[in-house]
């Protein structure tokens, strides 16, 4: 399976627009400004969808809520690298 990602910069923070190419046609969602997007659909008729965008905050909860334990970062700090100088100790205030 291959992938085609483009970027194009708009000069704001954020994702503006999806587009998925498939078999069955092109699918878009796209959002220029505002809380309004516009879904296209092959074959259906256009919506427009409620997407208000997140702030921050809302971002960074979720992703923190999502984060899980990283076991080989943890070894690393805990043992060091091999071959690298002796582990770190740390302390935090």
């Amino acid at each position: 399976m291959s992938h085609e990602v483009s970027i194009r910069a708009s000069g704001s923070s954020g994702i503006h627009g999806v587009r998925m190419v498939r078999r069955s046609g092109i699918i878009e969602l796209d959002r220029p400004e505002g809380n309004l997007a516009t879904l296209v659909q092959p074959g259906k008729p256009t919506h427009d969808v409620s997407l208000p965008r997140r702030s921050l905050r809302d971002c960074l909860a979720e992703e923190l809520r999502r984060l899980g334990p990283d076991d080989l970062y943890g070894e690393v700090l805990r043992r060091g690298l091999p071959g690298s100088a002796a582990p770190c100790t740390w302390m935090l205030t």
